[in-house]
C-alpha cells in the first residue's frame, strides 16, 4: 500500500513540474513575439499627418512625436482655433492669448442663460451680389447666424465664402435683426457692396397627402 501511495505522489510531482516547465516555455515564447513585434513596430514606425504626406519617425523621436501629437489633439484652445479657421459653423470670436472661457468649450456645464438656451449658429441662407458676374468668386456668400436667445427679435450674422480657394468668415455686428428673402445687406470689408438675402426654406413638418 505504502509503495502504491509512493508511486502517485510521484506521478503527482512529476506532472506539476512537467506543467510548471511547459508554462516557462509558454511565457518565454510570448515574451520573444512581443519583442520581436516591438522591434519591427520601432524599425518602420510612420504617422500620416493632415495633408496625407507619410513620415519616417527616428526609433529614438516616437516616444516623443505621440506625445506632442496627443498634446496637440487634446488642447482645447488650438482645437478652438483650427475650428475658427476652417468649420463654417465656427464663427470668427478671437480668444485671450492664454486661456479660454471655459462656457465657450462646455456650454452645457458652465454657461445657464437667464433668458433662455443660446442657440447655435447655423445656415442661414446665402447672400448675393447681384451686379457681379457669375465668374465673381464673392457673388456668393454663405449667412450663418443665430438668435441671440429664445424669443428675442436680436440675431448674431456673420458670412463665410462658398469658394474653397478664398476661406474666410466675417462678422457683421451692425445686422442685429431677423433676415428675410429680399433683405440687402452691406459688407464694408468687401467694398461697401450691398448683397441681397435668400434665406433658406424653414425644415418644419409638412402635410403629405399620401399619408391619409
Amino acid at each position: 500500500m505504502d509503495k502504491i501511495q509512493t508511486i502517485y505522489i510521484d506521478k503527482t510531482y512529476a506532472m506539476l513540474f512537467v506543467f510548471v516547465i511547459c508554462l516557462i516555455f509558454f511565457y518565454e515564447y510570448v515574451r520573444y513575439q512581443n519583442n520581436k513585434y516591438s522591434t519591427s513596430t520601432v524599425n518602420t514606425v510612420s504617422t500620416t499627418e493632415p495633408n496625407n504626406t507619410v513620415v519616417i519617425i527616428p526609433p529614438n523621436d516616437i516616444h516623443r512625436h505621440h506625445h506632442e501629437r496627443d498634446y496637440l489633439l487634446n488642447n482645447p484652445l488650438r482645437d478652438y482655433d483650427v475650428r475658427v479657421f476652417a468649420d463654417p459653423l465656427t464663427p470668427p470670436y478671437k480668444r485671450d492669448d492664454y486661456n479660454m472661457d471655459p462656457a465657450l468649450l462646455y456650454p452645457s456645464l458652465y454657461s445657464y442663460s437667464s433668458r433662455g438656451q443660446v442657440g447655435t449658429f447655423k445656415r442661414m441662407g446665402m447672400l448675393i451680389n447681384q451686379a457681379a458676374d457669375n465668374t465673381d468668386k464673392y457673388k456668393f456668400l454663405i449667412l450663418m447666424g443665430r438668435q441671440k436667445y429664445r424669443g428675442s427679435n436680436t440675431y448674431e450674422y456673420y458670412v463665410t465664402s462658398m469658394s474653397s480657394e478664398s476661406n474666410f468668415k466675417l462678422d457683421i455686428p451692425s445686422l442685429k435683426k431677423e433676415v428675410f428673402s429680399g433683405d440687402t445687406v452691406t459688407i464694408p470689408e468687401l467694398g461697401d457692396i450691398t448683397y441681397t438675402a435668400s434665406v433658406d426654406k424653414l425644415l418644419d413638418f409638412t402635410y403629405n397627402p399620401d399619408w391619409i
